[in-house]
């Protein structure tokens, strides 16, 4: 058997040059076919603009705009961009929902009752929910609007302007913690059904008395 200088016999080094060439073509059809398949995935996501991915016990929801992420008992909502509606249909009642990052969008929670809403960095946002068990955080926002239909105990504002709470005729007792917040109001429904606007202090004056610091609500505010 005739071999080369290197101690190949010319059947050996045919035989790596089709080894070669196999490869060469597996890995040629491989790539074509993974890029088939992402091309598959965009036209999918094109004709749905909301697909849902299950990884461990996360399940996130995809769209052009944001994502719905649910983590354990948390629904995280972010980055949706004036998006006019987003409809949050998978909330249970022992679920808490937070919305950050988001800007010109309004989003409806269907469930009858959640356990909380928090709002973190959003803008010109606007949230529709009916019953909380907790309470609704807005922190780092401006120009956010708030509608509860049936109750909820209490609500803090941290760090924002600009903030709108209409609540229903049920929510008679409800307790606001107020932080660094400017322009806000509380519109609240009456038994014939009218809105009464009334404005939350972000003012104060403080006396210190015996030593004791006091401190009651400036007179520019009128109840």
């Amino acid at each position: 058997m005739a071999c080369d200088r290197n101690g190949l016999s010319g059947g050996s080094i045919n035989q790596l040059h089709s080894f070669g060439h196999n490869f060469c073509e597996h890995r040629y059809q491989r790539h074509q076919h993974q890029h088939q398949h992402q091309r598959h995935q965009y036209q999918q996501q094109q004709q749905h603009p909301c697909l849902s991915i299950i990884l461990g016990n996360t399940v996130y929801r995809m769209t052009s705009e944001g994502a719905v992420k649910l983590k354990d008992n948390q629904w995280d909502v972010s980055n949706y961009k004036n998006e006019k509606l987003v409809t949050l249909d998978q909330v249970q009642v022992n679920n808490a929902v937070n919305i950050d990052h988001c800007e010109g969008t309004t989003f409806v929670i269907e469930n009858d009752k959640i356990k909380s809403l928090a709002m973190h960095k959003c803008v010109k946002c606007n949230v529709v929910l009916k019953n909380l068990i907790s309470s609704i955080e807005i922190i780092n926002s401006s120009k956010v609007k708030i509608q509860v239909l049936g109750k909820c105990s209490s609500l803090s504002i941290d760090k924002s302007t600009g903030v709108q709470i209409y609540l229903s005729k049920e929510n008679t007792e409800s307790e606001f913690t107020t932080a660094l917040s400017s322009e806000m109001n509380v519109h609240v429904e009456n038994e014939n059904g009218e809105w009464t606007e009334i404005t939350i202090p972000e003012q104060f004056q403080h006396r210190l008395a015996n030593g004791k610091l006091h401190t009651r609500v400036s007179d520019l505010y009128t109840f």
